[in-house]
């Protein structure tokens, strides 16, 4: 029996839980970057136009990812082990975090940093590497 078709042993749930919890964590730390704007990172003089555009481009790259990952798992699920499954989405996931952070660098807006911050963290907690996931995965790939 191929590796992804085994049942989600103890070692590699935990495997998975450590990447899981890093992923997660790193989000996390995002915000402490973004809570600690005296290290000099957040730029001062933001333009208006630039920080709109790029709201909205962040914005709808993130909803694509979001989407996109829950789309792409159907199609990708009978292609990849479960933990390489698991990484692609989680990594879809923690981007939009990530285009949060550069936003709040740019600007210095907390409520735009926070509004990519959450559906991040949502869409994480979600996707925890549990037995739930795993028969999500193995129902897609019948």
């Amino acid at each position: 029996m191929p590796m992804d078709e085994q049942e989600l042993t103890p070692e590699r749930r935990r495997k998975l839980w450590i990447i899981w919890a890093a992923i997660t964590f790193s989000t996390f730390i995002y915000g402490g970057i973004a809570y600690f704007p005296q290290i000099g990172i957040v730029k001062t003089d933001p333009d208006p136009d630039f920080i709109q555009t790029l709201t909205l481009a962040f914005g709808a790259i993130s909803t694509a990812a979001i989407v996109g990952q829950s789309l792409l798992s159907t199609l990708l699920a009978r292609a990849l082990p479960f933990e390489v499954f698991c990484i692609m989405r989680w990594a879809l996931s923690e981007s939009v975090a990530i285009y949060g952070l550069v936003l709040f660098i740019l600007s210095g807006s907390w409520p735009l940093f926070l509004a990519f911050l959450f559906p991040s963290l949502v869409m994480l907690l979600l996707l925890f590497p549990g037995e739930t996931l795993y028969m999500n995965y193995m129902g897609k790939r019948r």
